[in-house]
């Protein structure tokens, strides 16, 4: 039996975990007879019956994979600049489409075409989720009703009125985004068990020190239900966390 190779090469790179998640997919492929990922490069093995569609198909897991990896690196501070940016660009180029309409009207109405690609160009990632949306989920979302008004607009050679609708969309994903990692970072605070230190007091005086300082034989205080009650050799006692220490009295 004749067989065949392809390398693909990736714009992203692939950690041990995506590798072997990638290569367990293409294997499905009952075509497939060997298959290697790297961390920049897919090199597959398949038989001669294999058909073009099979391997496009393959370039199309691929391409989603690489998509969804660039997605995730992504930081929160990039993705709040980004809808920003992009805010900002719909509100000048509404008001630079404003001012040339009124200046000169002529060259206005001659720039349809680029004012055009201009909205298109700035509303892509609505036009893209929205798609994405009815394709994948079968059912539209906020994006895909966005998306059909800005193509509604430069159907109707209007491109401009468009612009701000994008520059609200812009930046009510702004916010979103910004009122999203603020609640992590809080959540995150308040689950961290990295408590290090403690409040010691010594008579009238308080001092901070390492919780690694607190020895057995002293006095600690910690709130009224925290901890779990076990019997030892015939003793209570209350096992609790570090970080449900209070304060430690002098011992």
């Amino acid at each position: 039996m004749m067989y065949g190779n392809c390398y693909f090469h990736l714009q992203a790179v692939l950690n041990r975990e995506e590798r072997a998640k990638l290569a367990a997919k293409i294997r499905r492929n009952r075509s497939i007879i060997a298959v290697t990922v790297d961390e920049r490069k897919v090199h597959i093995w398949y038989k001669r019956q294999m058909t073009a569609y099979q391997l496009q198909e393959i370039q199309k897991m691929l391409i989603e994979t690489v998509k969804r990896l660039q997605e995730a690196a992504i930081t929160p501070s990039e993705r709040l600049a980004e809808y920003r940016r992009d805010a900002v660009i719909s509100l000048a180029g509404f008001a630079a489409m404003e001012v040339l309409k009124r200046t000169s009207p002529q060259l206005f109405v001659g720039s349809k075409i680029l004012r055009s690609l201009l909205v298109l160009g700035i509303a892509r990632k609505f036009i893209q989720n929205g798609v994405s949306g009815v394709v994948k989920d079968h059912q539209p979302n906020a994006d895909t009703l966005t998306a059909t008004a800005v193509i509604a607009s430069v159907l109707a050679g209007k491109p401009e009125s468009s612009l701000t609708l994008l520059a609200l969309s812009n930046g009510a994903e702004m916010l979103t985004s910004y009122a999203a990692e603020k609640a992590r970072t809080h959540i995150s605070g308040l689950l961290s068990l990295d408590q290090r230190y403690v409040w010691l007091v010594e008579g009238e005086v308080e001092r901070k020190v390492p919780i690694e300082q607190v020895k057995v034989g002293d006095k600690i205080l910690f709130p009224k239900f925290m901890g779990v009650e076990v019997r030892v050799e015939g003793e209570d006692l209350i096992v609790i966390a570090e970080k449900d220490i209070f304060a430690v009295l002098e011992g």
